[in-house]
């Protein structure tokens, strides 16, 4: 990212165009996951698209659940000043939990989904414990090339699996009539290709790709990073929970319709990550000033609102002319959802803080509070609303998550216990590669 230092008024301006490669892979990654969306839904009707989206949202569950926590331990250990853990070991625990969880998702699975009615084909459950473990490696992998600055890399690679997720499914419509399980095992086999991309990316970059044992790292890490589980589970309880309440309370079909409008209004979410990715990495190295966190925040919104003003206005012709009369009520639900993402941006930052200051449990108590809002306004809201009422809920939980974590953050910097400068940085920072 050149070799600018962070300097000054300058700063908060510097990091947000630094984030530019960032946003760019990640609005590959969501053309690619569009792509996936209209084939998956044109092919699969809402039933089946429905049944696809538990699949996956299981599957993405359980890849932070058998996570341990080390994607945030190795953002903070891997460079560790004092003691960094080998990358090799750090590699070789990425091994053993993804093999750990191309055993658990499948199993999970096999109890979750019959109560919510969806029947599978015994391979099925095969192909989604390969998907599991894959997208396990890819999630560490990703995680690892942050921990050492190469958040734009990590960032490419995850748009280079989606591109090849999105390039099979269409692969499988050319050549067959395909299923709800050929589409899974194309999203796990798919990932294959960004998982060697990082490899090569990490051995061309002078680090030695090797897969160590090492107990006493091992151990380092999962204690380091398993606080952490309370945030990222909370996280993912608030932000996909949604369908699972649904498939169970209402149907398939349901979740197929809203897994459209909450796909679509996702891709506000994109402009805070983008960013976020930079801040962590910032905060850990001591280098960002309190005055450009709240630039980065008001460029963020801004740049947020734009986006959902003019989505809201197309939604209704691209939603019906795209997938058909059987999906419009994903309109609805997009532009409520739009309302949501902003709440959701502001905890996205102040989360990022609170955890790159080693706030962990600060961080994951304002996840709690929204997995709480969420378990609660669902089953208050999903009965009579159905899918409307998935979506205001993820409104007001989305919103509590932003508040708290605005609470939480502005307590812990009273007390010191937060790496954001007063003023400009105390040193010149190294570069951010990617």
């Amino acid at each position: 990212m050149g070799g600018e230092s962070l300097e000054g008024s300058g700063d908060a301006r510097r990091l947000f165009t630094s984030s530019t490669r960032l946003f760019a892979a990640r609005i590959v990654a969501y053309i690619a996951s569009l792509g996936m969306l209209v084939v998956t839904a044109k092919e699969l009707g809402a039933s089946g698209r429905g049944e696809l989206v538990l699949i996956v949202t299981l599957v993405a569950f359980t890849t932070l659940v058998c996570s341990l926590g080390v994607p945030v331990a190795g953002r903070l250990l891997l460079i560790d000043e004092h003691e960094p853990v080998p990358l090799a070991d750090h590699l070789g625990l990425a091994v053993l939990l993804s093999a750990v969880q191309g055993i658990v998702a499948p199993a999970i699975a096999a109890v979750f989904l019959p109560l919510a009615d969806v029947k599978l084909e015994p391979i099925t459950f095969l192909f989604i414990g390969v998907f599991a473990a894959l997208s396990g490696f890819l999630y560490l992998g990703e995680s690892t090339l942050m921990a050492l600055g190469r958040a734009p890399a990590s960032a490419g690679w995850d748009a280079v699996g989606f591109a090849a997720q999105a390039t099979a499914c269409a692969g499988l419509v050319l050549l067959a009539d395909p299923g709800v399980t050929a589409f899974v095992a194309a999203f796990g086999l798919s990932l294959v290709m960004p998982i060697a991309g990082i490899l090569i990316h990490l051995a061309k970059s002078g680090h030695r790709v090797r897969f160590a044992i090492s107990v006493a790292s091992w151990r380092r890490l999962v204690s380091t990073g398993w606080p952490s589980l309370g945030t990222v589970l909370s996280e993912a309880a608030v932000f996909r929970v949604d369908r699972l309440v649904l498939g169970v309370l209402a149907t398939p079909s349901a979740v197929g319709v809203y897994s459209v409008g909450a796909t679509a209004a996702e891709i506000l979410r994109f402009v805070p990550t983008s960013v976020n990715a930079l801040v962590f990495y910032e905060v850990v190295m001591r280098r960002i000033a309190a005055r450009d966190l709240r630039r980065i925040r008001l460029a963020t919104l801004g740049v947020m609102l734009v986006m959902a003003s003019v989505g809201a206005l197309i939604a209704p012709a691209v939603i019906e002319n795209t997938l058909g009369s059987s999906f419009v009520g994903a309109v609805d639900a997009f532009r409520i959802l739009l309302l949501s993402e902003f709440g959701m941006a502001l905890y996205l930052l102040d989360s990022t803080i609170l955890t790159s200051s080693r706030q962990v449990r600060l961080a994951a108590l304002a996840a709690l509070i929204g997995f709480a809002f969420i378990l609660v306004t669902d089953m208050a809201l999903i009965p009579a609303f159905a899918v409307a009422g998935a979506a205001w809920a993820s409104v007001i939980s989305y919103w509590a998550m932003a508040g708290s974590a605005r609470y939480l953050l502005v307590h812990a910097r009273r007390k010191g216990q937060v790496g954001v400068l007063d003023a400009g940085p105390l040193v010149t920072p190294t570069l951010i590669e990617g």
